[in-house]
Order: C-alpha cells, then sequence, then structure tokens
C-alpha cells in the first residue's frame, strides 16, 4: 500500500509549480511593510517572521518527498496528521494546517493545457493536503475538508496575496500574564506592557464568553419552538437547510437591498442564499436583519457546519497591551483576511430598569443595549450610494464612507451632561478616545412610545432609533438618519415584541470584547447573531473584520457618538487616523 503522505504529481493545467521555502533562517528577520499613518497601527520594526512558521516549514520538503498516487479521500488522509490537532491552540491559526503536514507550493506560473501562453498565477500559493491533493481555491477546500471529516476549517485557510501567513508581532515590553481569559478562550490572550516598567494590570473583572442572564431577565435557550436543520452535508446546500433559509426570510422581511436587487433580477433562491451570511466562515457584508446559525437542537455535523461562527470561539490571536495614551488596547498577532470573525462582547443581561440602577451605582461605561428590534424595523436597506451588482458580497476596502455596510457597528452616545465624565473603561488612566461614560442613564420615554405605537400600526417611519434607547451606552445596531425613509412591514410575519430593550454590562463580568477602543476608521464592524434563541430580545454580538489587517494592528470600531448631543460637553478624539472627525463628542 502507497504512503498517505506523498507528493504532489503535476495535473494538466499547472505547468510549473515549486514548493514553497521559507525565506528566512531566523525569526528576527524584518518584513518589508507598508501601512497607514494611524494611532491604532502597528510598529512595523515589531513584526517578523514567526518561529512557528520557520519550523514548520522545514516539514515541507519532506512532507513533498514521494511521489502522489491517485486515490478516494477519506478520513485517513488526515487521521493521523491531526492526531495532535487539539495542542495547536497557541499557534496562529493560519498555521494550522502546515501543523497538520499540508503544505503550499508557489505557482509562479500557470498555463492552461495547450495554450502556449504563460500566465500569472492570480493566487500566491496553492494548498497541497497530507494526502498529495492539490487544492486551487476554497471551494475544493471546502469539499476536501467535509469529505474526509478533517478537524481544520475553511477560516483556517487563505488565498489572498494581502494576508501573509508568516508575519508575527512580537512585542518588546514585558508580559503581564500570558493569558487574560485564563483557559476560557481556544487560544490564550497575553497581557503586555510596552510604554513603562510599571506593571499595571486591567482592573479586576470575573472573565466569561457567554452571556449570563440575571433575575428578571426570562432567556430561554435551545427550546423547542428554534428553527433547526437536519443536513448532513454540513450546511452546504443552502436551500436544503431550515438555518440558512432562515436568515433569508428574515433578510427579506427587513427589506436587504441585496436580497431585493436579486429578487428584482430572478436570481434563483440558491444565488441569494449565496450571497448572505457568510462565506467560508467569514462575513463579507455585514447583514442587517441578523444571521441565523445553527444550534444544538440540530443534527448536522458541528465542525464541518458552514453555518456556525460566533458560536465556536475566538480562533485568531490577539494580545491586550497598554498604549500611550488611551488606556488598554487589543492588537492582532498576525495577519487577519477581511470578513475573519474576532470576538463577541459578553456580560450580565439586565432589564433596562436594572441597568439604570447598576450604572447609577458601578457606572454604566460597558453596557450595551440588546435593540436589534428597533434596528431590524428601522433598517433602512443599504444606502443609495452604494452600488449593488447581482447580490455581491464583497467589501470595498478602499471605502470608509460613512454610509457604507462596512461601517455598521456597534452605536455608543450619551446624554446627560449633567454629570461628570469618568476615566477610560480599563483603569485609571485618563482616556479621550476610550469609552468615557456618564455614570446615570436616561430613557426618552416620549420616543419609545412613540416607537410602539408606530410598530403596533405596522410601519417604522423616520426615527433614528439613536433616540430610541439609551443616550449613554454602546449599542449593539447602527444609528439611522432621520432621513432614512420609510420602512413597511407586515406585522402579522413580526416576532412577538413587547418593547423592551435588555442591556448587556460586561463591567463585572465580560471577555476581550469590552477593550476594543474606538477609531474613526474602524476595522472591526458589528454583526447580530442567532445562535442559542431566536428570541429578537437577545442577539449575539459579533466582531468582525472589515478589511485586511496587518499582524500587530489595534483592533478598533467607530463608537459613533453624537456631537452636540450633550450640552457643554466636549470629547475630543485621538485615534490618529488620517480620517480622524476631531470629536467624538
Amino acid at each position: 500500500a502507497s504512503s498517505p503522505y506523498q507528493r504532489y504529481e503535476s495535473e494538466p493545467g499547472l505547468e510549473t509549480a515549486t514548493a514553497i521555502t521559507t525565506t528566512t533562517t531566523t525569526h528576527q528577520q524584518i518584513i518589508q511593510t507598508t501601512g497607514h499613518s494611524h494611532h491604532h497601527a502597528p510598529q512595523f520594526k515589531n513584526i517578523c517572521v514567526n518561529p512557528v512558521f520557520t519550523e514548520l516549514a522545514k516539514q515541507f520538503q519532506h512532507n513533498n518527498s514521494v511521489t502522489y498516487t491517485k486515490h478516494v479521500c477519506s478520513l485517513s488522509c488526515v487521521e493521523l496528521a491531526e492526531r495532535e490537532y487539539d495542542s495547536y491552540s497557541k499557534i496562529n491559526p493560519f498555521l494550522k494546517p502546515f501543523a497538520c503536514r499540508w503544505t503550499v507550493i508557489e505557482p509562479f506560473r500557470l498555463k492552461k493545457s495547450g495554450d502556449i501562453t504563460v500566465r500569472p498565477s492570480s493566487t500566491p500559493y496553492l494548498y497541497c493536503t497530507p494526502c498529495g491533493k492539490v487544492l486551487r481555491d476554497l471551494s475544493q477546500v471546502d469539499n476536501y475538508l467535509h469529505v474526509t471529516e478533517s478537524k481544520l476549517t475553511t477560516d483556517l485557510f487563505i488565498y489572498d496575496r494581502s494576508t501573509n501567513i508568516q508575519s508575527y508581532y512580537a512585542h518588546n515590553g514585558f508580559e503581564i500574564t500570558n493569558d487574560l481569559s485564563k483557559g476560557k478562550e481556544n487560544s490564550p490572550i497575553t497581557v503586555v506592557n510596552e510604554v513603562d516598567q510599571v506593571k499595571i494590570v486591567p482592573k479586576e473583572f470575573i472573565y466569561s464568553v457567554e452571556r449570563i442572564p440575571t433575575i428578571g431577565v426570562n432567556l430561554q435557550i435551545n427550546n423547542e419552538s428554534m428553527t433547526c436543520c437536519d443536513c448532513t452535508d454540513g450546511c452546504r446546500n443552502r436551500t436544503k437547510c431550515a438555518c440558512w433559509l432562515r436568515t433569508l426570510k428574515y433578510a427579506e422581511l427587513a427589506g436587504e437591498e441585496r436580497v431585493k436587487a436579486m429578487k428584482q433580477k430572478n436570481k434563483a433562491q440558491a444565488e441569494i442564499l449565496n450571497s448572505i451570511g457568510y462565506k467560508y466562515r467569514r462575513l463579507v457584508k455585514n447583514l442587517s436583519s441578523g444571521i441565523y446559525e445553527c444550534n444544538d437542537r440540530c443534527q448536522c455535523r458541528k465542525k464541518s457546519c458552514t453555518n456556525r461562527v460566533v458560536q465556536n470561539g475566538i480562533v485568531v490571536q490577539l494580545q491586550l497591551f497598554k498604549t500611550f495614551d488611551r488606556g488598554w488596547g487589543v492588537r492582532c498577532l498576525h495577519d487577519i483576511p477581511r470578513g475573519t470573525f474576532i470576538s463577541v462582547y459578553s456580560g450580565e443581561i439586565f432589564t433596562s430598569e436594572q441597568a439604570d440602577s447598576r450604572g447609577k451605582t458601578l457606572g454604566d461605561e460597558y453596557q450595551a443595549d440588546l435593540d436589534f428590534f428597533e434596528h431590524f424595523n428601522n433598517s433602512d436597506n443599504d444606502d443609495d450610494s452604494r452600488s449593488i451588482q447581482d447580490g455581491e458580497d464583497e467589501l470595498d476596502e478602499e471605502r470608509n464612507d460613512s454610509s457604507e455596510v462596512t461601517s455598521e457597528t456597534l452605536t455608543l452616545t450619551v446624554t446627560n451632561g449633567n454629570v461628570d465624565l469618568e476615566h477610560n473603561w480599563l483603569n485609571d488612566d485618563t482616556s479621550t478616545s476610550s469609552a468615557e461614560s456618564v455614570s446615570s442613564r436616561l430613557r426618552n420615554a416620549h420616543l419609545n412610545l412613540r416607537a410602539r405605537d408606530l410598530l403596533r400600526k405596522g410601519t417604522i417611519g423616520t426615527l433614528s432609533t439613536t433616540n430610541v434607547v439609551s443616550k449613554n451606552k454602546k449599542r449593539s445596531t447602527t444609528t439611522k438618519s432621520p432621513t432614512a425613509g420609510l420602512t413597511s412591514l407586515n406585522r402579522s410575519k413580526l416576532p412577538d415584541y413587547d418593547g423592551i430593550v435588555y442591556t448587556l454590562d460586561a463591567k463585572l463580568i465580560g471577555n476581550i470584547g469590552r477593550y476594543f477602543n474606538h477609531s474613526c476608521s474602524p476595522n472591526l464592524e458589528v454583526q447580530n447573531v442567532f445562535v442559542d434563541t431566536h428570541d429578537i430580545h437577545f442577539p449575539w454580538i459579533g466582531f468582525f473584520a472589515t478589511k485586511f489587517i496587518k499582524s500587530g494592528t489595534e483592533l478598533c470600531w467607530d463608537y459613533r457618538y453624537e456631537v452636540g448631543t450633550v450640552p457643554n460637553r466636549r470629547i475630543d478624539c485621538t485615534c490618529g487616523s488620517t480620517e480622524c472627525r476631531g470629536r467624538l463628542l
């Protein structure tokens, strides 16, 4: 019998290909990079070749040293190679395939069979499986992982020229702790100080990756009324998956512009389904109506399901670091492709009354209103300034216009000018760019009643959701312009809703999501996701990368303060972005 670890042998269409070899013998060699002069941009002098990559690259020649034999791929192709998969939690996730005996080849030149013209490759390299099969794109990777029942997932593979799998950020300070989460995340989160020699630690809190309902919050999870699927193909055929169909149903109900445009062009349901939600476990465009992931009641295989992302937890390597003038911040230790899931925002769930009382005593700087329903009813589709081309899911990295879906992030606004501003969320350091807060919480009762009245009538008009909810909270939705226009909904299709907005508070119990700072040029956005409940009161708040993010870059989102909402209060922005608006408030 032939060995399961054999070299790829040239196929038709691939005339020249060479095994990739490491270009460095030391992890201290600097990678030449370019980037923006943002405050949260990485220090390029600290970016080097990942030593783990250097070690893994030594195996490439060995794994490509025998002849490939044609066969039908199955579990036996990867079983031996993945026997130590669970021990790879501390490495760059995009290096995990190489730890599992995958290799890459560099297609310097590609030539079609019978075509004498040599053509440059559109990808930096091709993946070669442990059994020697060459995979040209993510669709082939996805199929291979499914048929072999691999422990690897498609979001661990990269086919783009921007992301450098060798790149690694090596800090030059001292490590305060080796894991902020104390083992509760899939990958440890180190805490470092590169600013000074003071061993200051973040303010103590209980790390939790789960949302915790408090007394009076009726959060029912995994109940029998939830939609669930019985897929056996990892939910790859979206037309047969009840969860994918539910996501489409609510996108249609909310009037998602991409869906409307494609339906007007008589696009097939399968094509529309493939244009929304996740694509190979990455979010390529925000879906304002929410994503319904498969859940514990579904019969699909959890590991290979294409509709399970947020619930799987953090995959990327993150680091909490002390900034020069903005308290603590979060950076990535390796390059991150756009659409990658970063983290959720977790904490305790309170009723609005409980949150009001708690805010007066403990402060409300970590509170986020779960006002998804108001956003759902005010979903104004995508702005006219963005063109729709057959429902394509691609983000435009070059644009940072505030009307873009890529800027659709959490909203943070402030009111009640009679209360002094407090310190940074994280410690006693003064901060002007992180989430300064007002210690009390006010709701606009008149506008709340108006929203409920509009809801009863079945139409939500030009009411801005920012005015409906508390003015001093982060919000899980995006502020819509008062001139957004009308959105008519069929009340018979709406979930049973009582007008109540719950609040997620990470003050005492939370996760890494509480540390993301503000930027006027954010690289993160929020996607509302439903996992363990379909109750529209309780979406999960998930952060996703809106663009390619270089290793060492601080991860930020746009707080979306409304300048002038608080009389006699001004907060200047110090994000350092070339697109900085100058003021937060």
